[in-house]
């Protein structure tokens, strides 16, 4: 937000001054008009909110009040009259009535610390808090997103969730104008009032970005949110790819136009099993509209469950449709066998797993009396890859020896070898150190590899490396699989592939093209689990514009 000129200050300053002349003379409605003018102006001028929040004490709207001078504290916290009159409402209101919500001792202590930096009741704090915690829980694949985000109370609440209970990595996305509403359009109603006529028209709700990160840093959340500044109809198209693939989305726009900006941008990117929460749909005649025409439009019919008098929320109804070229036992067998059903979190997307899967089960040719199978993985890292390729290859019917070549490996990695036992082992060292101590063995076996899964080094030199060592160590018909193979870099993909990977174009694709043009080899084509899932890799990350699956693999001719 560009700072405002000293005209636009000084017109502000004049409206509070006029509006502090009608309220001393008792024309409580035209002191409110005249704030709610200065408030379309979107400059913060100190008294202003003191100034309209005396106004809804006089209309008898306490609740707005209390929040009224929030807003003018969070602009101005220096403002001792405000904080005065804030203190002394509070006190005659009461604590708020206690619900079951408050029964949740974790939730309840959060909340005491985040409640003056929100306008959304307990029960949807509460109802926020809920879904987020067992969406991490259930390790629910995606990030957090927030539109309208005010002064950050329910932004540090759901940071604070993902801290204490995402077993994946996650972030929370905060978008919001940081200046207040956007202008109301025909549709922004209550109970047939236009909007700006309520009180809670353009300006309001505002609150400077530097409200969220304080709250954010209070609880030590300041590293997970991602804030976006600007109206959704501008920001939203720019970033969803940024954010990646989304777990828990709230939507607190209000208005017609953007509570459909954020369903036209965001809903597709919601998981199978994601949580939309609707913060206005039964106050806000232009939000519940704008969520019915979206509906309706796409054929969608959710089962709504309400909140309070305002708040809502729902599961996503509609599911990513399952390729129906596959057979329906193989999506079965997968999905009875996909590792992430047994809590472990993996650096490869559902549609990666599967092709994995697939691959070691179905493309895999054994011989008649061949007596094991032997898999090699470059590259471990957690371990989650080199399970599922274990648990395909088990299909078959056949013993498994599995190794991996991984030098360090992370925690889990360490986990999959103690339950894989006999079956598994683990070669700490580099590739090209492990490489001839392999060939020397299956020289000695006289045989060779059934299958080479590569995802180590990402470097174009390292690749080229691990294939011309590891490529030989494979049978005829045996397979070669690759990891983060990627489209070259062009103006729409080179950010994002370069945020994946820490800055540097990977080189799997040029060393795998440059190999595979004069080895002997046949490309296989992988079927996607779900065509229109657009998650690569771990869905945290932001979505590669086309990539489906990074994941290639070569039959040795």
């Amino acid at each position: 937000m560009t700072s405002p000129n000293q005209p636009q200050i000084a017109a502000v300053q004049s409206l509070v001054i006029e509006a502090t002349k009608f309220l001393q003379a008792g024309a409580v409605q035209q002191a409110f008009d005249t704030t709610l003018r200065a408030k379309s102006l979107r400059t913060p001028v100190i008294n202003l909110d003191l100034i309209r929040s005396a106004c809804f004490i006089n209309m008898g709207r306490l609740h707005e009040a209390l929040e009224s001078l929030r807003e003018e504290l969070r602009h101005f916290p220096s403002n001792l009259d405000a904080q005065r009159l804030l203190d002394q409402l509070g006190a005659e209101m009461g604590r708020p009535q206690a619900t079951d919500s408050l029964q949740d001792p974790d939730f309840s202590q959060l909340l005491e610390v985040i409640r003056p930096y929100t306008m959304l009741s307990v029960d949807r704090l509460h109802s926020l808090f809920s879904h987020a915690r067992r969406i991490c829980l259930e390790n629910i694949p995606g990030n957090f997103v927030e539109c309208g985000v005010a002064a950050g109370g329910s932004s540090a609440l759901l940071a604070y969730v993902i801290r204490r209970y995402s077993r994946a990595p996650r972030v929370l996305w905060c978008f919001d104008s940081f200046s207040g509403m956007p202008p109301a359009g025909e549709h922004d109603k209550h109970d047939g009032v236009p909007a700006d006529l309520t009180g809670w028209g353009e300006g309001t709700c505002s609150a400077p970005r530097e409200s969220l990160e304080a709250i954010c840093a209070k609880l030590g959340v300041s590293e997970i949110i991602r804030p976006v500044e600007g109206f959704f109809e501008s920001t939203l198209p720019a970033r969803k790819d940024w954010v990646g693939t989304i777990a828990l989305l709230h939507m607190d726009g209000d208005w017609y136009s953007s509570t459909a900006s954020i369903l036209e941008n965001l809903y597709d990117r919601v998981v199978d099993r994601g949580i939309i929460q609707i913060d206005d749909y039964g106050h806000w005649e232009g939000c519940r509209k704008a969520c019915n025409d979206f509906f309706a439009k796409r054929g969608l019919s959710p089962q709504l469950s309400q909140i309070d008098s305002t708040g809502t929320w729902f599961e996503k109804p509609d599911r990513r449709p399952v390729n129906p070229a596959i057979a329906p036992g193989l999506v079965e067998a997968f999905n009875q066998h996909d590792v992430s059903r047994f809590g472990i979190e993996s650096q490869m997307s559902e549609n990666e797993r599967f092709q994995l899967f697939s691959l070691l089960a179905c493309e895999l040719q054994t011989a008649p009396g061949q007596r094991d199978i032997a898999f090699v993985e470059v590259g471990s890292y957690a371990g989650a890859s080199f399970l599922q390729s274990y648990i395909a290859l088990r299909s078959h019917g056949l013993p498994v020896a599995a190794t991996s070549v991984e030098p360090a490996g992370q925690s889990q990695f360490y986990q999959v070898l103690r339950e894989l036992g006999p079956d598994a082992r683990h070669l700490k060292m580099n590739s090209d150190v492990a490489a001839p101590i392999l060939a020397a063995e299956f020289k000695q076996q006289g045989r060779l590899a059934d299958a080479i899964f590569i995802d180590g080094d990402h470097s174009y030199s390292g690749v080229k490396r691990d294939l011309e060592l590891y490529f030989p160590l494979i049978r005829a018909g045996g397979l070669l699989i690759v990891h983060d193979y990627l489209p070259p870099l062009t103006p729409e993909n080179s950010e994002y592939i370069l945020f994946h990977h820490g800055g540097s174009e990977p080189g799997i694709r040029q060393a795998c093209d440059e190999f595979f043009a004069a080895a002997p080899a046949l490309s296989l084509r992988l079927p996607l689990l779900k065509p229109t899932d657009p998650t690569q890799t771990q869905a945290w990350l932001p979505i590669i514009p086309g990539v489906f699956s990074t994941v290639r693999a070569w039959r040795k001719l």
